[in-house]
This record gives structure tokens, C-alpha cells and sequence, in this order.
């Protein structure tokens, strides 16, 4: 299944999937009880509980229905951890958050995530172990990144995402790579999935 939050190389256009994660997080606003427990929420295993988990999984699987990005009979499982973590983690972030268009590595390092918590996470493989070290990563951040960006890096957690993720944030570190310039390399390493 193509699942993509925003466009391969566009992290500041969304794709209908990913405008309907934020139509998602625009409605927790409302719901304070539903999203206090999923801000809080230790571990997966709380957010599978949740009750706005359907909610998200509904409203993905009928944006992945009408944009085509899968075949009739694929659609997003409830099982599915990647989906708990984009869920646990977007609760997190702050409507302000919403608007930020910057790419996922540049928010980390404009974030003053250091080096080592970093190259710590990108080791990370084991679901649980890395939805509690997105969650402090994100407290470090002020719960301020782009959510889009961010749920294509948590669906997509592998070899070359992480690849990716290190060439934008080493680049926004460095400040002299040009921000288009880190969306094109970005999206060929993309290309390889």
C-alpha cells in the first residue's frame, strides 16, 4: 500500500491522507478526555485502547479509499503498531504544529536534538522503544514538528527512511544545503524503497 502523509518530496504538501490525519487531530482538540489519555499514554498498549484509534483508522482507510493509494481490498489493519505510535504521538503534538512545514530532520535539529539522542533514535527498531523516545523527543521539541512528516517517517521506519531522516537533519545542522535541496536527495533515497 502507497501510504504516504505528504508528497515524496513536498513535506509542505499534503496528500489527502495526510490532510485527513490533520482533520483527525483538529477533532481530538475537542474530545479533551480522549486526548489527555493519549498524550499520557506510556506505552502502545494504551493507545490500542482507545477509542480514537478507530476514529483515525476510519478516517485513513476511507482517505486511502478515495485517493486510490491502495486496491480495493487493502486497507490499514488495526494491529497495526505504526498506526498506535502516529496516533499517541500526533495527540502530542500542538495545533500550532499543524502549519509547520519544515522537514522532519530540520525540526530536530532546529529542535537542538543532540547528536547522540539522534543517532539514538535512528537504532531504534522495537515499537515500543521507539514510540517512548519519539514521545521525548517531541517533549524536547515543544511538541512542535510537522505531523505530516512525521507520520510518513513513523509508517515508513526503515533503512531508508532513516537514511533520509539523517541527511536532513545533518544538512539543517550544517545550514549549508538549501532546503529544496535536502527535499530532492530526500526524496531519491525515497525513490530506492
Amino acid at each position: 500500500m502507497k501510504l504516504y502523509f505528504h508528497e515524496k518530496n513536498r513535506p509542505e504538501q499534503c496528500t489527502k491522507i495526510g490532510l485527513s490525519l490533520y482533520d483527525w487531530r483538529k477533532k481530538l482538540e475537542h474530545n479533551s478526555a480522549n486526548r489527555a489519555i493519549l498524550r499520557r499514554a506510556q506505552d502502545l498498549r494504551v493507545v490500542f485502547l482507545e477509542a480514537s484509534l478507530f476514529d483515525l483508522l476510519n478516517t485513513l482507510n476511507s482517505a486511502v479509499k478515495e485517493s486510490n493509494a491502495a486496491s480495493p481490498q487493502e486497507k490499514i489493519h488495526f494491529t497495526d503498531s505504526r498506526l498506535a505510535m502516529i496516533a499517541g504521538l500526533a495527540a502530542q503534538c500542538k495545533e500550532s504544529s499543524l502549519s509547520n512545514v519544515h522537514t522532519l530532520g530540520k525540526c530536530l535539529a532546529d529542535g537542538k536534538i543532540s547528536n547522540l539522542r539522534f543517532k539514538k533514535l535512528l537504532r531504534t527498531d522495537d515499537d515500543e522503544a521507539q514510540f517512548r523516545m519519539w514521545r521525548r523527543v517531541l517533549n524536547q521539541l515543544d511538541n512542535n514538528v510537522n505531523l505530516a512528516a512525521l507520520a510518513n517517517a513513523l509508517w515508513w521506519w526503515g533503512d531508508n527512511t532513516k537514511r533520509a531522516l539523517a541527511y536532513e537533519y545533518y544538512s539543517a545542522l550544517q545550514g549549508s544545503i538549501a532546503n529544496d535541496e535536502i527535499e530532492d536527495v530526500t526524496a531519491e533515497i525515497e525513490e530506492e524503497e
